[in-house]
């Protein structure tokens, strides 16, 4: 299903089993939420190297960039929250 990034959907789809996607707009505006609440301070050059490669997907949205998205912001976040 796609939606935007409101939590309260999250326990309906839990419940029947569908997947969420977010809507490009959503996709677009919760990523660059994120990237402009980031310490930049605490960036690592990895982390500076990747954020401009994960902007540009999430603009460009190329046909394979959904898996390298995932990819590396599951890394930017582990990095960040570690």
């Amino acid at each position: 299903m796609t939606t935007d990034d409101d939590p309260v959907y999250g326990s309906a789809l839990k419940a029947t089993g569908l997947d969420r996607q977010l809507c490009a707009m959503h996709l677009r505006r919760t990523v660059g939420r994120h990237i402009r609440h980031l310490d930049k301070d605490s960036l690592t050059h990895l982390d500076r190297t990747v954020l401009p490669i994960l902007q540009w997907l999430v603009r460009a949205r190329p046909l394979a960039a959904e898996s390298v998205l995932v990819a590396l912001w599951e890394a930017v976040m582990a990095h960040i929250m570690a």
